[in-house]
């Protein structure tokens, strides 16, 4: 428990620290080159993120996994994803020339983002190997190392020459120096990486790590058709109202990525070797995921009149949509945590055909609700569909581990958070310091008083900030 915690504390403060100083450097490029050139590097920047989780095919997901069992065959297994990777270099290529062919008028742009795609999905290999054998203080520093030179270096070539063109290399300069450390790191652990080409095993791998990516690029569909939908049915003020508060909701998913995350190397040992803990673990990482995206969804809820304000007064109508789009969390905080589960446990194919049925049973209910509710409706069954898929999910763990009963699971904290949007009721806005620490309290005493909450958790926060007695756990 104690490592787990140690991992997560490291991938906490990189997350932060890496979103801190992208903002930073982002927010300065944006003033100095205005919209027009800003908006040219966000497009090639773009460009470079969809490559990358385009050729990733679900890798990372299996190396982490694969890292976590301790297996001596780790070496070879990188060596062949290594290859596989530079096999679809060509086929990067081909689109990049297709994008070039039809506006070659920013060609090096593109070329510059490519190199900086493919140096990245490298660097992003190593990193999830790192996360399996749970050296997350390496890879956090290896994260931040890259941030900050790509920060200080976009910082610096903007503030000198005001000119894209010397801008978009400092991406791929940088990625190129972090990979470069990152592979100092694996041969100071006696990790040899070297190409193979053994296509046998490149098929291997590619099967096995296919449905995580298929999986992945389904979920990623599942969540952004509703904005198809306002696209089509609403228009573009419609959606610039709703990804205005979207994005903002966007960004607290990351809690149980990194909660999953810290927890996925003690997750795949426990099933490698067959110990009786997997049901107790499973149970936790749902039980917190559940607390804290009701935490996080009452948060939003009470402080939305404090979150609007950072929006110009166009943006007023997108409060009523905050307020009703925060109580999409909880599904997605489950969804990540369970998908994650299910991976572990092998069942990746399960996962992605559930997924993808759930998709194709609610696009057109999606449709149909936005076609004649419009922006609201759409709100409310972009909440809706994220609560079947979870439900579903959720059922398919069931079948293979007995763990928490659902009413457990989601009623104390759905209570809990019941409570704070009443107090939001009958206290009107300008009290709202005295409404967060009412409620806040109230919140975390009703998950002791229903039993989500107990001693051993006491225990594990005491453990988390102070690391005296850390051999008590």
């Amino acid at each position: 428990m104690q490592q787990v915690l140690k991992n997560l504390i490291s991938l906490i403060i990189g997350f932060f620290g890496i979103r801190i100083i992208s903002f930073a450097a982002t927010l300065y490029m944006t003033n100095t080159l205005g919209p027009n050139h800003f908006g040219i590097l966000s497009s090639g920047i773009n460009l470079s993120i969809i490559l990358s989780i385009a050729f990733n095919m679900g890798l990372d997901e299996y190396i982490i996994r694969e890292s976590a069992k301790h297996d001596q065959s780790i070496s070879q297994q990188l060596s062949t994803i290594f290859a596989l990777k530079l096999i679809f270099i060509p086929i990067g290529m081909l689109v990049l020339l297709v994008i070039i062919f039809y506006d070659p008028s920013y060609w090096w742009l593109i070329v510059w983002m490519g190199l900086y795609s493919n140096l990245h999905s490298f660097l992003t290999v190593l990193w999830a190997y790192m996360r399996g054998i749970e050296h997350m203080k390496a890879q956090t520093l290896n994260s931040l190392l890259q941030i900050i030179l790509i920060a200080i270096g976009t910082s610096i070539a903007t503030w000198i020459t005001k000119d894209i063109f010397w801008i978009a290399p400092i991406y791929a300069g940088a990625t190129g120096v972090a990979l470069f450390f990152c592979l100092v790191d694996m041969k100071k652990i006696k990790i040899d990486i070297h190409i193979d080409f053994n296509f046998h095993l490149i098929k291997k791998t590619l099967l096995t790590a296919l449905p995580f990516g298929i999986n992945y690029i389904l979920l990623l569909f599942f969540d952004r058709i509703i904005i198809i939908a306002i696209t089509v049915f609403v228009g573009s003020v419609g959606v610039g109202l709703f990804t205005s508060v979207y994005n903002l909701t966007l960004i607290t998913t990351s809690i149980p990525a990194i909660l999953i995350t810290a927890s996925i190397p003690l997750l795949v040992r426990s099933i490698h070797e067959q110990r009786s803990d997997i049901t107790v673990i499973a149970s936790n990482l749902l039980r917190y995921s559940m607390i804290l995206g009701f935490l996080a969804a009452s948060s939003i809820y009470l402080l939305t009149p404090l979150i609007i304000q950072i929006f110009s007064d166009q943006y007023a109508a997108a409060a009523t949509i905050l307020r009703i789009l925060a109580w999409s969390l909880p599904p997605l905080f489950l969804t990540t945590v369970v998908v994650n589960i299910l991976e572990t446990m092998g069942y990746a194919r399960r996962s992605a055909m559930l997924v993808g049925t759930c998709f194709l049973i609610s696009m057109p209910v999606i449709m149909l609700v936005t076609w004649q509710y419009h922006l609201i409706g759409a709100t409310w069954i972009y909440i809706a569909v994220h609560s079947f898929l979870a439900s579903v999910l959720y059922y398919e763990l069931q079948k293979h581990l007995t763990i928490l009963n659902p009413w457990s699971l989601f009623l104390p904290p759905g209570i809990a958070s019941s409570m704070i949007i009443i107090l939001t009721l009958i206290f009107p806005s300008d009290h709202i310091l005295l409404i967060s620490c009412f409620g806040l309290i109230s919140f975390i005493g009703i998950l002791f008083a229903g039993g989500t909450l107990g001693k051993a958790d006491l225990i594990v926060m005491h453990n988390l900030f102070y690391r005296k007695n850390t051999s008590t756990v």
